[in-house]
C-alpha cells in the first residue's frame, strides 16, 4: 500500500511539474483573472454612427469597460486606420487587436467567405443570421483561425443596392457599359460582367472621389454609404437588395490567447451583444437613411425590376459555385438554400439588447 501511495504521489508531482513547465514555457498564459490593465483597439472603415457596426461599437466599449470594472480599456477607431484588407493584415500580425469587416473582404483571406457574396443567396436578414449561427459559421471560424483570425460573432451591417450618377439603373440592361464599383471579390466582378457592366473593384474609402470625378458611374453598396458622403455625389439610388452584408466581429488570435479567461469572457459577451444591436439597427435604419438620401436630392427608386435582377443572377450560380471550388466541397451553397426553406422569416431580437443605444444620422 505504501509503495502504491508513493507511486501515486510521484505521478501527481510529475503531472504538476508538467503543467507548470508548460505554463512557464508558454509566455501567452496569463491565468484566469485580469491582473493587469488591458487595452483593446477596435477599428472599422466606416466614419460615422449611421453605419450600424460603429453604433454597436459604442455600446461594446461601454459594456466591456463596465463588466471589467475599468480593467479593459476599449479604443474605437472609426474610418481612420485604413481599408478592410489592411485592418485584417494588421490583426493577423497582432498590431491591431480587433476589427469588424465585411465577408466580401474576408474572402481574400478565406476562400469560403466568398459564398456570402452570392447574389440573392439569403431570403432575408434572419436567414443570413441562421446560416452563420449554424454549421457554416463554425466552419468559417475554423478556417479563420488558421489565418490568425478569431470570429467572436456575426452581424448584418447593410443591404447592398445600387446608386450612382447619370441615368438611373432600373433593370439589368441599364447596367450595360456602365462602370460600377464593386467590392474586391471575384463573385461581384463576375456578376457585374454578367450584367454587361464594367466591374471595377475599389476600396470603400476611394468611392467618394471616384463618383465625384466621374471615374465610375455607380456603386454596388448600401444606404450606409452616407457615412462616406456618397449621397452628396449621387443622382439616384435603386433598391435591388442584391446582397445582405454579413460582417465578422473578429480579434487577433495572437492577442486573444495572451488574455486571461476572464477578459476573453467579457470581450466575447460584449461582442455578441454588440452584434445583435448592429443587426437590429440595420433592419430599422433603412427607411430613415433613404429619407436622408432623398432630402439630399437623390432620386430613390423602389420601382426596379428586382425579379429581372434575380433571374439574371441565378443564371450565374453554376459559375459562382464552380468558382468556390474545393471551398464548397461540403455543398454549402445547397445547405444555405435548404436553411432558407425552413427558417422562419421573422425572428424577434430582444429589445433590452437595444435600449440606451444612441446612433446619429
Amino acid at each position: 500500500m505504501l509503495k502504491k501511495m508513493i507511486t501515486m504521489g510521484l505521478v501527481v508531482v510529475m503531472m504538476v511539474a508538467i503543467v507548470l513547465s508548460i505554463a512557464a514555457a508558454d509566455s501567452t498564459w496569463k491565468g484566469d483573472k485580469i491582473s493587469d490593465p488591458i487595452e483593446m483597439n477596435v477599428a472599422t472603415v466606416w466614419a460615422t454612427n449611421d453605419a450600424s457596426p460603429n453604433a454597436a461599437l459604442d455600446y461594446f466599449e461601454k459594456k466591456v469597460e463596465l463588466l471589467s470594472g475599468g480593467k479593459i480599456t476599449v479604443n474605437v477607431h472609426k474610418g481612420t486606420l485604413g481599408a478592410e484588407r489592411s485592418l485584417l493584415e494588421d490583426m493577423q500580425l497582432g498590431i491591431l487587436e480587433s476589427t469588424i469587416v465585411t465577408t466580401g473582404t474576408l474572402g481574400g483571406f478565406v476562400k469560403l467567405a466568398e459564398i456570402f457574396m452570392m447574389p440573392h443567396i439569403f431570403k432575408d436578414i434572419n436567414h443570413a443570421i441562421a446560416v452563420v449561427d449554424g454549421a457554416l459559421g463554425d466552419r468559417m471560424n475554423e478556417l479563420c483561425l488558421e489565418k490568425g483570425i478569431r470570429i467572436l460573432d456575426w452581424q448584418v451591417s447593410d443591404i447592398r443596392d445600387l446608386y450612382g450618377t447619370g441615368s438611373a439603373v432600373l433593370t439589368p440592361d441599364d447596367l450595360k457599359g456602365k462602370k460600377i464599383r464593386v467590392m474586391e471579390t471575384p463573385f461581384l466582378v463576375a456578376l457585374y460582367e454578367h450584367y454587361g457592366a464594367i466591374a471595377t473593384p475599389m476600396a470603400y474609402n476611394e468611392v467618394y472621389t471616384a463618383l465625384q470625378l466621374g471615374a465610375i458611374d455607380g456603386v454596388q453598396a448600401g444606404l450606409a454609404g452616407i457615412s462616406q458622403g456618397h449621397h452628396e455625389v449621387s443622382d439616384w439610388f435603386s433598391s435591388i437588395q442584391e446582397n445582405i452584408v454579413l460582417d465578422i466581429f473578429a480579434v487577433s488570435e495572437k492577442w486573444w490567447i495572451s488574455l486571461p479567461k476572464e477578459a476573453q469572457d467579457i470581450i466575447k459577451q460584449g461582442a455578441q451583444e454588440a452584434s445583435v444591436i448592429s443587426t437590429k439597427i440595420c433592419k430599422e435604419q433603412r427607411e430613415i437613411l433613404a429619407n436622408i438620401w432623398e432630402k439630399a436630392g437623390v432620386e430613390i427608386h423602389y420601382d426596379v425590376d428586382r425579379a429581372a435582377f434575380q433571374k439574371k443572377a441565378l443564371e450565374l450560380y453554376p459559375k459562382l459555385t464552380d468558382m468556390l471550388g474545393a471551398a464548397n466541397e461540403d455543398k454549402w451553397v445547397d445547405w444555405i438554400i435548404k436553411v432558407g426553406e425552413t427558417f422562419p422569416v421573422e425572428t424577434q431580437i430582444p429589445d433590452e439588447m437595444y435600449k440606451g443605444i444612441i446612433y446619429d444620422f
